[in-house]
């Protein structure tokens, strides 16, 4: 039986439509709402600005690992060094811990969205999705036409022989079935460039199977490079190859291995296929994701292609591709496998939950907790003090945990597109922001949603850690469950309804009165939410409001006395409920890789499409399926 588990987080239900709230002038108030935390799991609140290092051994060398320790208000100065400084108690447990403020802030602005139909304040509108998959994609070449247009036509793909990196030219021989040129290699082309034109001599391979003597699939042709053109000379482009992989030595010295890829696109004169004209903005797209996530890999061929662009009308440009003929879509990219790079964006699939852009058209978040758009800047009237340690259960110390190595966390992953966005159809196997896959092997467009907010369920279960140390993860040092802290927020002109959903917000749906020990609600708080720490309970202690008269005001106790105005209570009690159980990302085994389930869970048909396999490398999109 497969390893059973309960994904760290969920998704809170996106409204039907984004609310809008006017701005109110009359019958507003001011005044401070006092409230703690109680931790009921292992909090962590990193020390940002310092931090202590350790040299660990990692596969690829030796490495620094980091380990953080819990904010404080202690003086901070001793924090420099390397880890044996951690052996001083006092650095490694604060006395005097504290949450600051702006981490309160967030997490109630985003519960209160949550609760209010608000915008998506974080969401950042020019955030380009991709995706990595199986499709294998096709030669084709770009023509330039005299009105800046660009024509895509098919093309033939062909490997470069040379006798070794730094040739230019190989003899001209006939191709012959097991002769020396099995051992010529389609080297990286050092002294070529990509998108270069040369002149070449094709040859197209005949080959029989050594075995039983009969015709095997020859694979891709030949381009030997020409000294002058005669009847056979055919004109190629370049796309020059990339260097191979670093490997070791028997004498334990890395270097790189020398990549057999380079490729030269032919295009046929006699009956040239046009794709019709193309917006080569997608190219463009894809080589700044490549520039973004530290790739520079295609660095040249993005600047030969912007030459290409501004240069003579006529000229050609070597690119891949990949055509939907039933949606109309055109992928391109430097390379036969490669990311989509989709048209959609976040934007087209949250339901219109886009940040709000104009003042007379905010939402209930915006409009208490302020925002920064494109028209100006609307203030907020709401202000978090820091929280300040109070007691634990052992009495006025702060108690701290062991040190807790985590398993490596990241940012979330879109792409995880089975996750992130709904199934558009029942019978849908595959999908990308773009287009889905029957289970016919039919393309449709897509134009689902996202499956709603993020939101990392609480539980009591162990804190996932790991004992491996790299420069992938963090060892930190978090306060247990049973600490205590107190703070304030500041409200200032902020109408009767505004004030009730945020106090049922600050009590996380429960009654004021019960005490935070017997809570049995909570958000999440801090850093490691998706393996299991930063669960808190809240609660209210008193609100107060103030009231102006002539030069003097007048402080008076506040009480709830009209019904709050939120949405979606059933998901959101679901969804902050302490439960006794353990969560974790999706695994095949228990103690194995996160990546393993995930690769395992990206599978392909093999043979007549419907037949699923184990066949885990599909070389079509229609192959491919989440299992």
């Amino acid at each position: 039986m497969d390893y059973q588990f309960v994904n760290p987080y969920n998704f809170f239900p996106l409204g039907e439509k984004k609310a809008v709230q006017p701005e109110q002038k009359n019958g507003l108030y001011t005044g401070v709402i006092k409230y703690r935390i109680l931790t009921k799991t292992p909090l962590f609140i990193p020390e940002t600005q310092k931090c202590f290092t350790e040299k660990v051994k990692t596969e690829n060398g030796e490495k620094e690992h980091r380990h953080y320790v819990f904010a404080s208000l202690n003086d901070v100065s001793a924090l420099r060094g390397e880890l044996p400084e951690l052996d001083d108690a006092a650095i490694r447990s604060p006395s005097r811990p504290y949450i600051p403020g702006s981490e309160m802030r967030g997490m109630i602005r985003s519960v209160y969205e949550m609760l209010t139909d608000s915008c998506l304040s974080t969401l950042n509108d020019d955030d380009i999705l991709s995706k990595r998959t199986h499709q294998v994609f096709n030669a084709g070449l770009l023509k330039k036409r005299a009105n800046n247009t660009f024509d895509l036509f098919e093309a033939e793909d062909c490997l470069l022989r040379l006798k070794d990196p730094d040739a230019e030219i190989l003899e001209d021989d006939d191709w012959v079935a097991n002769d020396r040129h099995y051992q010529i290699k389609s080297y990286k082309a050092r002294k070529l460039t990509d998108g270069e034109k040369k002149t070449f001599n094709i040859q197209y391979r005949k080959k029989r199977d050594q075995y039983n003597n009969k015709p095997k699939k020859a694979g891709k042709p030949l381009a030997f490079l020409k000294e002058r053109e005669d009847t056979k000379a055919r004109e190629g482009w370049i796309i020059k190859g990339l260097d191979g992989p670093e490997i070791m030595n028997k004498d334990g010295l890395n270097h790189t291995a020398i990549k057999h890829n380079c490729h030269v696109f032919i295009l046929n004169l006699d009956k040239p296929k046009p794709l019709g004209t193309v917006d080569t903005e997608v190219l463009e797209t894809v080589l700044r994701v490549y520039q973004e996530n530290g790739d520079n890999t295609y660095e040249d061929y993005a600047e030969q292609f912007r030459r290409f662009k501004t240069g003579p009308s006529g000229a050609y440009f070597p690119v891949y591709y990949s055509l939907i003929d039933s949606i109309g879509i055109i992928f391109l990219s430097p390379a036969s496998i490669t990311r989509e790079i989709y048209d959609r964006r976040i934007k087209d699939a949250v339901k219109g939950f886009t940040p709000c852009d104009a003042d007379d058209s905010l939402c209930p978040a915006c409009r208490l907790f302020g925002t920064v758009n494109t028209d100006r800047a609307v203030s907020s009237r709401i202000r978090f003090s820091d929280l300040t340690f109070s007691c634990s259960e052992k009495g006025a110390v702060p108690d701290y945990t062991e040190a807790k190595t985590l398993i490596p966390l990241s940012t979330p992953k879109m792409s995880n597109m089975e996750f992130y966005l709904e199934r558009p159809a029942p019978n849908a196997v595959f999908w990308t922001y773009d287009y889905y896959i029957d289970d016919r092997g039919n393309i449709h467009p897509n134009d689902k949603w996202v499956n709603g907010r993020k939101f990392y369920w609480n539980h009591s279960g162990e804190v996932l850690t790991t004992a491996e140390k790299t420069d992938q993860n963090k060892t930190v040092y978090p306060l247990n469950a049973g600490n205590t802290f107190e703070g304030a927020i500041y409200f200032e002109r902020i109408s009767s309804a505004e004030l009730e959903n945020l106090y049922f917000v600050l009590n996380c749906g429960e009654e004021p009165e019960t005490d935070v020990r017997n809570r049995v609600h909570c958000y999440k708080l801090g850093a490691a939410k998706p393996a299991g720490m930063g669960s808190i309970a809240i609660k209210t202690d008193a609100v107060f409001c103030r009231k102006t008269d002539g030069n003097d005001y007048q402080v008076s106790p506040w009480s709830s006395t009209q019904p709050h105005t939120l949405k979606h209570l059933a998901e959101f009690r679901k969804m902050t409920s302490f439960v006794p159980q353990n969560v974790d990302y999706p695994r095949v085994t228990e103690d194995g890789p996160i990546f393993e389930w995930f690769s395992g869970n990206h599978k392909g048909f093999k043979g007549e499409y419907g037949q699923r396999s184990d066949n885990k490398s599909p070389n079509k999109r229609i192959q491919e399926y989440y299992g």
